[in-house]
């Protein structure tokens, strides 16, 4: 019955996900940050390798997978939050919490 439980309640799967995508992707690709990756011209033409090119595609790609989970991961728990209490029917609410989530998914994913 406050805000510090909300916060708790909506921040902490998001904050797990948002970490586990973001490890997934240093530890699957971590070969990229070690070796680099190839740096290549539109032909196909390979110079080298880069390191910094690797790490630099990482971080956005990390930065992607945490911002992808962002939307339906806190939107639905904050708005249902502010319109839950007022719907009493059980059926009626999970109605709302079906057509929120799905309203979410239609218009982040």
């Amino acid at each position: 019955t406050g805000v510090l439980p909300l916060v708790v309640r909506t921040v902490l799967p998001w904050f797990a996900v948002a970490g586990a995508g973001a490890c997934n992707v240093a530890l699957i690709r971590r070969n990229e940050l070690v070796t680099g990756v190839n740096v290549t011209n539109k032909e196909g033409l390979v110079y080298g390798k880069s390191i910094a090119a690797g790490q630099t595609g990482l971080a956005k790609c990390a930065m992607a997978r945490v911002l992808w989970n962002t939307p339906i991961m806190v939107l639905p728990p904050l708005v249902m939050n502010a319109i839950g209490p007022r719907i009493h029917n059980p059926r009626l609410r999970l109605a709302t919490h079906i057509g929120v989530i799905a309203a979410v998914l239609y218009n982040f994913v």
